[in-house]
């Protein structure tokens, strides 16, 4: 009787593992939705940055707590509920901004990620990259190594670019911590165009095969602790 209930007590709990696992996102506030109070640039769970700006001509744009944004028309609109995290703005195009936040993982495990993303650019001379990153360990630097997640880019010269769409990709903790980075960027140029960006349904889970792996490991330690008690 009481190996049996041993084995049901970490069967249960190795399905708890993969259902609880399998829906809990390890960002807070990834959909944006948590009130800011109308604080500018102050978003609950995610750190808003200016990563790199020259100092000179138009001020970097910020992400904001947004309910949509009315150039690059179809793409300023949040994927689910009433808000996004998005600017646009009209201005030179030398700046490196985003937002960030840092959460806890496992070594070793693999990790999903999931989300949409948008923008766009008016024709100029600068290059335009839109990207989603996570990166080992809690850090402020958007350009630490890491896996890029999803990214468009623009190139120098091209014209009137815009999209809008969802991503997913996996990563791999190498650490106890990771480091997500929503980025938005335009290279140096004096071109004075309009240009937007928008992150929104951020989510990291467990890849479903790591959530396996755990709870296969709860059922060997059952089957273990069954053959050592016989």
């Amino acid at each position: 009787m009481k190996r049996t209930a041993l084995w049901v007590t970490l069967s249960v709990a190795a399905a708890l593992l993969v259902a609880t696992s399998a829906s809990a996102n390890l960002l807070v506030n990834g959909d944006f939705e948590d009130d800011n109070f109308g604080i500018p640039n102050w978003v609950p769970g995610w750190t808003i940055a200016t990563f790199w700006h020259p100092g000179w001509g138009t001020g970097a744009p910020m992400l904001d707590r947004k309910t949509g944004y009315s150039t690059f028309t179809g793409t300023g609109i949040p994927f689910s509920g009433n808000y996004f995290l998005a600017t646009d703005t009209m201005g030179h195009g030398n700046f490196h901004v985003g937002a960030y936040q840092s959460f806890n993982v496992t070594p070793g495990a693999t990790y999903l990620v999931t989300g949409g993303f948008m923008g766009g650019v008016q024709a100029s001379n600068d290059t335009a990259w839109w990207e989603v990153k996570v990166a080992d360990g809690t850090t402020t630097d958007p350009d630490a190594p890491g896996t890029i997640i999803a990214q468009k880019v623009r190139p120098a010269g091209e014209g009137f670019f815009q999209f809008r769409e969802e991503f997913s990709g996996t990563f791999t903790a190498g650490a106890n911590t990771a480091t997500i980075f929503l980025k938005w960027g335009r290279a140096q140029s004096a071109d004075y165009v309009i240009s937007a960006a928008g992150f929104d349904n951020l989510v990291v889970v467990p890849e479903p095969a790591s959530i396996l792996a755990l709870a296969s490991g709860l059922a060997g330690m059952a089957g273990l602790a069954l053959r050592r008690r016989a």
